[in-house]
């Protein structure tokens, strides 16, 4: 499908994520050494433990360092903070951090792609991976009230019930929907909540999209896998479009 390209888009996160069968052997030391022809790029690495909630830092001078058994893989992180990347035994993860607070916007499907697709060559030629076995790309975007004062609920044609009585606040809400496309064996995860506004005293939307691949196996090296990334592209802009207003459209223009 042909989606509209927003000049302000909200997106403050997009991923590529693509879950691997690893070889037999692999180790964390493979990944960092195999990176080392990003070192100038992604400066900032760090260790990632297979104990969840333990990172260890470590800089580019100490790459010769043999990673102890404990580590899943390497986070790499780029001169501008822009991108991340990590690169575990069982999965390759890229994201863009975006802020558009900053004006600092989410560019173009394509530019993700490229770039996944630079770093993923990387992954295969360093970590050998056995076949893909899931992929999946997720965005997260944040709606802060429109600069009118209208209010922010006013950006979305599909949102929880409200309260309606005058002495009712709202104090939040989150809610969660998952559906299956048949058609091209995936599935799509929204996930629609409130969070503080960065900028008024009321409340921003979380809108977040994940499409991901279900029954689906590739090799590698595959070009196909590239081609199905492009349909969960096009499955993710029919979701977002489905519920946004013409609101959000007029103040993403």
């Amino acid at each position: 499908m042909t989606s509209a390209h927003y000049q302000k888009a909200p997106i403050i996160e997009a991923l590529i994520e693509i879950q691997v069968i690893p070889r037999v052997g692999l180790s964390a030391l493979d990944m960092l050494t195999g990176f080392d022809t990003i070192r100038e790029e992604f400066p900032e690495r760090q260790e990632i433990s297979r104990n969840p909630g333990i990172i260890l830092q470590f800089s580019s001078s100490e790459s010769q360092l043999t990673p102890p058994a404990s580590l899943s893989g390497i986070r790499f992180i780029s001169q501008d903070k822009r991108y991340i990347l990590q690169s575990r035994i069982d999965r390759f993860t890229l994201s863009m951090v975006c802020d558009p607070q900053a004006s600092s916007y989410y560019t173009q499907w394509v530019d993700m792609k490229h770039r996944a697709q630079e770093l993923w060559s990387i992954y295969v030629k360093s970590c050998g991976p056995v076949s893909v076995r899931q992929c999946a790309l997720r965005y997260i975007n944040r709606f802060d009230p429109p600069e009118d004062g209208s209010p922010v609920a006013g950006l979305f044609n599909n949102l929880p019930l409200l309260p309606i009585d005058n002495t009712d606040l709202l104090a939040g809400f989150w809610t969660n929907l998952a559906t299956r496309q048949t058609k091209e064996n995936a599935q799509t995860i929204i996930n629609l909540g409130s969070v503080n506004s960065l900028i008024t005293d009321s409340f921003s939307i979380i809108f977040d999209i994940e499409v991901s691949s279900l029954d689906k196996e590739w090799y590698p090296d595959s070009p196909d896998l590239w081609e199905y990334l492009d349909s969960l592209r096009d499955l993710k802009n029919r979701a977002f479009e489905r519920y946004i207003s013409d609101k959000a459209r007029e103040v993403l223009s």
